[in-house]
This record gives structure tokens, sequence and C-alpha cells, in this order.
């Protein structure tokens, strides 16, 4: 798909679907309300925007086999990242909680979350890593106070 110089996918998908300004004005402004960060703004708007511009219509007009097949399609062919497939399903999520649509909103994929250990280091590590610094400044913020 051919972008405008300067052009985001937001206002291209304002300018080519039908529908979508009118979905895009009512969650950016729960998202400002509701004290949200601008990135959450960002990456929903990016997400809502893919999707108006794939199908050609508001996503909240798309049925929801097709959306589904959508995902599919997006975690199969392994073009995007699993945060990209994430924002995709947050973002629907969240525009159809904010336009009263709570029955279509249940019926996304649940994302399972990952339960990771953290890293620890071994004390050999944790030494190299403290006299890795060149600058004494930078050393006497990584070791411990005595």
């Amino acid at each position: 798909m051919a972008r405008k110089k300067g052009s985001t996918l937001v206002e291209q998908a304002i300018a080519r679907t039908p529908g979508f300004e009118d979905l895009w004005g009512k969650v950016q402004r729960q998202i400002v309300l509701s004290g949200q960060s601008p990135s959450t703004l960002t990456c929903y708007g990016r997400s809502l925007a893919q999707i108006a511009l794939h199908f050609g219509r508001s996503p909240v007009e798309v049925d929801q086999e097709e959306l589904q097949q959508y995902l599919y399609d997006l975690v199969r062919q392994g073009r995007f990242s699993e945060s990209y497939f994430k924002f995709s399903v947050y973002a629907l999520r969240y525009a159809y909680r904010t336009l009263g649509m709570d029955s279509r909103r249940l019926e996304l994929p649940t994302i399972p979350h990952k339960n990771l250990l953290p890293t620890v280091l071994s004390k050999e590590e944790c030494r190299r890593l403290f006299v890795a610094p060149a600058l004494l400044k930078h050393r006497m913020l990584l070791s411990e106070p005595r």
C-alpha cells in the first residue's frame, strides 16, 4: 500500500474508509478522558487504522468471522510481531467497549500472559558489570554503598 509522505495510517484510514473518522473520534476522546498514555492512543489508532484499511470499512462493521481470519493470518504469516497482534486485539476490544458493543468484545481471542522468570546474574557477571563503565561516576552508580 503506497503511503503519502507525512500521512499517518490514521489519516489514511480517515480519508479512505467510510465511518472510520467517527469511530476514531470516539475512541480517541475516551482514551484522552480516561488519562491513558499518548503511546496507547498512537498504538490503538495504528491498529484500528490498519484493520480499516485492510477491509475498506470501519472495524466495527467487519463481521467476527472476517476478524478472526485476519487475526489468524497475522499469527500464521508471521509478518507482524506478537505485540502488534496484541495491540490489534486490545484496540478492537477498546473500540467495542467504547461503543457499547460488549457482546462482540467477548468473541475476540484471549491473549495468554507469559510468566517468565527474571534473569539473575551470577556474582562474576555482577563484578564484570560493575567494572565495565569507563567513568568513575558510572561505576559509583552501579556499586552498592558501604
